[in-house]
């Protein structure tokens, strides 16, 4: 059983991280016992339902996070998987094919959720190599309707502010998958294209299989890098 640690007086300890080692600085700010930490929860649950998590969370939630009274943030990951997505068709001078579904192979997709109070903000996400707790490497989502940093386009998806949080959260991943992806953010495809994802041949072939060529995300290449700068640090 480890040392309980001394209120206020800050602790020193090294931790590994794959190849690399950290050396830790931290202080325990206050210590309660389980029991009233429960208790506290469960009336804060209770004076609301929508801001705290319920019990539940969102399916394939890593980490999750609440800073102040209203901040919240969750840390998904989407296992690789073969997808079929609802694709916008565009020729090469504009005309208009339609839409059409397509099966593609996708690697794994960390997603970053944040609500302010019962506002679910814009999710940001990208595709990974595999989980790596904070050090889980972040790569570009070579999809039209994911722009500048991860942001997700998810066009008049609304959801109502009586559900649960983890509930609002999944239908908005899935809306996201579900929803038709189109060309609007023309330097994506570009970006796409550039990595061997190209967008033409989905109008020759009902059914592709990529081989992904990893583009690092920017600005964040972590996912601890990510929560810091979005300011949530220490949560990986």
């Amino acid at each position: 059983m480890a040392s309980r640690r001394i209120v206020g007086v800050p602790q020193t300890q090294v931790r590994i991280c794959g190849d690399m080692v950290e050396l830790l600085t931290e202080t325990v700010s206050r210590r309660v016992s389980l029991q009233d930490f429960i208790t506290h929860l469960k009336a804060d649950q209770s004076a609301n339902a929508t801001l705290t998590p319920s019990g539940e969370l969102p399916t394939g939630c890593r980490a999750w996070c609440k800073k102040g009274d209203t901040q919240q943030m969750w840390v998904i990951e989407e296992k690789p998987r073969k997808r079929t997505l609802l694709i916008d068709r565009q020729g090469n001078q504009g005309q208009e094919f339609g839409q059409k579904p397509y099966q593609l192979a996708l690697p794994g997709v960390v997603w970053v959720v944040m609500a302010e109070g019962t506002e679910l903000k814009e999710p940001i996400c990208y595709f990974t190599t595999g989980w790596q707790g904070g050090q889980t490497p972040l790569f570009q989502v070579l999809l039209a309707n994911v722009g500048d940093h991860g942001a997700c386009c998810l066009g008049r998806f609304r959801s109502p502010t009586t559900q649960p949080m983890h509930q609002r959260i999944e239908q908005m991943i899935a809306h996201f998958w579900g929803a038709p992806f189109n060309v609007d953010l023309a330097w994506r495809v570009e970006a796409a294209e550039a990595a061997g994802f190209r967008y033409s041949e989905w109008a020759a072939a009902g059914a592709v299989e990529y081989v992904w060529k990893f583009l690092p995300s920017t600005p964040y290449t972590t996912l601890a890098d990510c929560c810091t700068r979005l300011g949530f640090a220490g949560t990986l």
